[in-house]
């Protein structure tokens, strides 16, 4: 009985942290081996959730490894995802040290999971990151773990999806980082709501003084006038996601929740980024007006912190109607 209560709590938990962590291990020789015991129902629920994600960490696995050992370096890239293949300017570098490092390829490996981390809209997994170490045997040429991070499901911007990093790390008590492929993307989550949230409040609040900020130093004096203009046939306050009955009474449904998606412009080399352009869509801006209306525009970030949005950004491009 003690066991089911665990396995009741448990599985909880892991939905409401959004992340999972597992310590099982799988040893590839040639072939990936999974070896699943069932004993009751609870037990079969929870490890359905550890080898879906094992089997597609081994998988990556298989690949890396089958790449290295053939010194395919197309492969390799190949995984890696289409936003990190255009946007990386030194990827191809960065491979080439990865193949030299095991010149000697490893035939045998262990793999150990890391977990994973998962964003959640309105019961829906919108982002899903997941990560595990694969252990190359002291007796090996060279004897280290590489650190693989990888996207699978990211439904704002497609183009993240797939392998994201491979840190090379000492297989010793430190495990100290030697080198790294790839780049970590910010997914933007955060900071494409705060500046949707900050403009839809400027515009309820008919405050330009505050909206002036949101926006870069040298956006156009007379495209700033014209927002300003608009803003005053800007009608009612904006629910955000509060509706009122007939009587008067506020309620909350979720329908009135302003939307908002975006997709991300970036260039880096090495680590260093180079450029950041985000580009961000708001839609479903109800008031209690019942007027609805919708917003796009373009932030860049600015390594003086010039704009007052989240962590620097600033509007370089905007458009707001009614719909």
């Amino acid at each position: 009985m003690k066991i089911k209560v665990i396995f009741i709590i448990v599985l909880p938990m892991l939905f409401m942290a959004m992340s999972a962590c597992s310590e099982n291990s799988v040893t590839a020789k040639g072939k990936l081996l999974f070896d699943k015991t069932f004993t009751n129902a609870i037990t079969r629920m929870l490890d359905k959730l550890t080898s879906d994600e094992e089997k597609m960490n081994a998988e990556y696995a298989e690949k890396i490894a089958t790449a290295v050992n053939s010194g395919d370096r197309g492969a390799l890239k190949a995984l890696f995802s289409a936003k990190s293949v255009s946007s990386i300017l030194n990827l191809d570098e960065q491979i080439e040290r990865f193949f030299s490092y095991y010149k000697g390829g490893f035939g045998e490996y262990e793999l150990s999971s890391g977990g994973e981390s998962v964003s959640m809209e309105r019961g829906k997994c919108v982002e899903r990151e997941r990560s595990f170490w694969i252990y190359i045997p002291s007796k090996a040429q060279y004897s280290s773990r590489i650190s693989v991070c990888y996207r699978d499901v990211y439904e704002a911007d497609p183009g993240k999806v797939g392998l994201v990093t491979l840190k090379v790390e000492g297989n010793d008590a430190e495990h100290s980082l030697r080198f790294s492929v790839g780049y970590e993307w910010n997914s933007y989550y955060d900071d494409a709501r705060d500046m949707a949230g900050r403009l839809v409040e400027a515009y309820g609040a008919g405050d330009f003084s505050s909206l002036r900020e949101l926006f870069s130093r040298d956006f156009d004096a007379a495209a700033l006038e014209a927002i300003r203009q608009g803003m005053e046939k800007f009608e009612g306050k904006p629910l955000n996601g509060q509706a009122f009955t007939a009587s008067g009474k506020e309620y909350y449904d979720g329908n009135y929740d302003i939307k908002v998606d975006w997709y991300s412009d970036e260039r880096v080399n090495g680590n260093a980024v180079l450029g950041e352009k985000v580009h961000v869509n708001v839609w479903n801006i109800i008031t209690d007006k019942k007027k609805k209306y919708k917003m796009s525009f373009e932030m860049q970030r600015f390594p003086n912190l010039e704009g007052s949005g989240s962590s620097g950004f600033a509007i370089t491009k905007f458009d707001f109607y009614a719909e």
